[in-house]
């Protein structure tokens, strides 16, 4: 077990590493530190792996107060796991920048609590833990259990040695992957991943008059209209992606009816940022069932786009408007699978 006292580096990196938060004695408020006995507690579990103590090494000063922030946030932030133990006192140790550091990590999925029954104060951090799954301890020998349990996890990669949570949104998350490259060094790499249950389906539909059935989405990222193909995200655990992708047509379109959904591209698209993978299906003879069912949050038109000037549309689009690049992916495979 390698202990790693401000400002210092973990000599190996790759190990796992669980951040010691809460509380800290100061000068002015001179009560012992919860610290040693953590680490005597995980010295017992046998813990292979580094631990973060934002706490000088005995012996030693505080560096200056910025660069401990800063080395703070770097490490809370690469931390597998945070584990907080909170023996609060509200004249020795009324712990504030902890529950500062609780709520920026409370949602991070790397979180782990701990509280003496008697620390004051406690309620919210028990009921946020209740409501995001945190495991949440009496005692700091059960805390530091489940920090250990946690921060050993598999993740099944010869690379990848961990995918701690930086973020957790309703629809996305935010990991700080800890990996190795080429050279075997460890790096970080901030991933978007999205919390839904498979690919995005987007479909390329075909009208009778070999129109393309396409949408003008405001998108807030952009803060502009996209042209896309209708598509969306897994949001029903087990639907098949067929249906999935008849469910969106329908619904962002009206149009339906044609032939069975068939499988033509799978793949990334944005590598570099996300996890995500996208399925692209086609069908012809499309007709409009009936209106578009939008949910309130989705703002877009339904347009068709003659096959024969898609090229054309895609390098001049309509004026105050984006077209999504990926329009243009399917169609070297539709025209060698003789679909179009």
């Amino acid at each position: 077990m390698d202990i790693v006292y401000t400002p210092g580096e973990p000599r190996d990196a790759r190990l796992p590493t669980i951040f010691l938060a809460g509380p800290t004695p100061r000068k002015e408020r001179p009560v012992p530190s919860w610290r040693p006995a953590a680490l005597q507690i995980l010295a017992d579990t046998g813990f292979n792996g580094n631990v973060i103590v934002p706490e000088p090494a005995p012996g030693d000063g505080w560096p200056e107060y910025a660069e401990q922030v800063r080395w703070e946030h770097r490490w809370l932030n690469r931390a597998d796991v945070v584990l907080f133990w909170v023996p609060r006192d509200m004249v020795t140790m009324p712990a504030m920048t902890t529950n500062v550091e609780f709520g920026m990590f409370m949602r991070s999925g790397k979180a782990v609590v701990g509280a003496p029954r008697h620390a004051p104060h406690m309620q919210y951090w028990e009921a946020a833990s209740h409501e995001y799954g945190i495991p949440y301890s009496w005692s700091l020998q059960g805390a530091v259990g489940a920090a250990v349990a946690q921060a050993t996890l598999p993740t099944g990669s010869e690379r990848i040695l961990s995918r701690p949570v930086a973020w957790n949104g309703g629809y996305v998350r935010v990991e700080t992957t800890k990996y190795l490259d080429k050279l075997g060094k460890v790096r970080w790499y901030e991933t978007v991943r999205r919390n839904t249950f498979g690919d995005i389906v987007s479909v390329f539909a075909l009208t009778r008059d070999r129109q393309v059935v396409l949408v003008s989405s405001y998108r807030v990222p952009h803060d502009a209209w996209v042209v896309e193909k209708p598509a969306g995200l897994a949001d029903r655990d087990g639907e098949p992606a067929e249906k999935l992708a008849e469910r969106e047509l329908a619904e962002e379109t009206g149009y339906g009816g044609g032939t069975p959904m068939e499988l033509v591209l799978r793949g990334p698209f944005n590598a570099g940022a996300s996890s995500d993978v996208m399925s692209v299906f086609f069908t012809k003879d499309v007709v409009q069932l009936h209106e578009p069912q939008l949910e309130s949050s989705e703002d877009l038109r339904t347009l068709l786009v003659p096959l024969d000037g898609l090229v054309e549309f895609v390098e001049r689009p309509p004026a105050n408007q984006l077209v999504d690049m990926k329009l243009l992916a399917a169609l070297p495979v539709l025209h060698s699978r003789g679909l179009i």
